[in-house]
């Protein structure tokens, strides 16, 4: 939503009517318009610092859809005993990643009137969302289901020798943060790797435990505290050289590939085509 505009604003008003006494904390109001995998970067990295029971409120492609092949309905999610409460647009199978959730369930008599499809994170999602603070049971005001939508082309390429991922967020400091997660990293475990980026002018070929573990200057790639690879550029900050995504005019969206050559193979993976 952005801080340019009231909605921010409307929201947490409307929050606060319905319960005076809630804690809101927010995560970030600058995802990139529609981008369910940069925002469930952002979601799944937060909240493993946040307590059972906390509920997690997601205004991102809001708006309800019914079709024939793919229908987008607002949803609850509850995944290591946090609740998730948004649209069901592939973004609860990112958080998920491939793990399996405690309930997923679809909120009831939300369709019922037009009212409703205006800005449904304040209309259908806050009011879920305070019911579930609140302690109600969840099966008087939503559906148990046993399937969500998947979301197409976010989750990393994954072959013998190969992985694709993409940038899902590019951070404060410039770092691109990658679809890939080190657990799904370590399935290569012990086979020497080269990952490139933009060209093959760009590669990295080891993986670092800080930031500090290359001077100032230099690229590195690492697993962050959430668990992603990242690629940045030690202290290479804006008025110190950049970060990665300036001196590699990386961007979200962009492909990494991660070439494995397991040993007494070619020398590279190309070199054998």
């Amino acid at each position: 939503m952005g801080h340019k505009d009231y909605y921010v604003a409307a929201l947490k008003g409307a929050l606060w009517m319905m319960d005076p006494a809630l804690t809101l904390v927010d995560i970030s109001h600058h995802i990139s318009p529609f981008s369910i995998a940069e925002a469930s970067f952002q979601l799944r990295a937060a909240s493993l610092n946040f307590p059972e029971g906390t509920v997690h409120l997601i205004g991102i492609d809001d708006e309800p859809v019914i079709n024939g092949t793919r229908s987008q309905l607002p949803s609850i999610l509850k995944f290591r005993g946090q609740y998730f409460v948004g649209s069901d647009n592939g973004i609860f199978a990112l958080i998920l990643n491939e793990e399996q959730p405690e309930g997923f369930w679809q909120i009831d008599n939300v369709l019922s009137s037009p009212k409703f499809l205006t800005a449904p994170t304040k209309t259908i999602f806050a009011p879920t969302a305070v019911k579930l603070v609140k302690g109600e049971k969840i099966e008087d005001f939503a559906s148990e289901a046993d399937s969500w939508n998947r979301s197409i082309g976010t989750r990393p390429i994954m072959d013998e020798h190969l992985i694709k991922t993409h940038v899902v967020h590019i951070d404060h400091y410039g770092n691109a943060i990658f679809s890939l997660t080190k657990t799904d990293f370590e399935r290569y475990k012990d086979i020497p790797f080269t990952i490139y980026f933009k060209n093959k002018e760009y590669f990295i070929d080891k993986i670092s435990l800080s930031y500090n573990d290359v001077t100032n200057g230099e690229r590195l790639a690492l697993f962050n505290d959430a668990g992603h690879l990242e690629i940045a550029i030690n202290k290479g900050v804006t008025g110190a050289g950049g970060g990665a995504n300036a001196l590699f005019g990386l961007q979200l969206g962009d492909i990494a590939r991660i070439e494995f050559t397991p040993r007494g193979s070619a020398e590279n993976f190309d070199s054998l085509f």
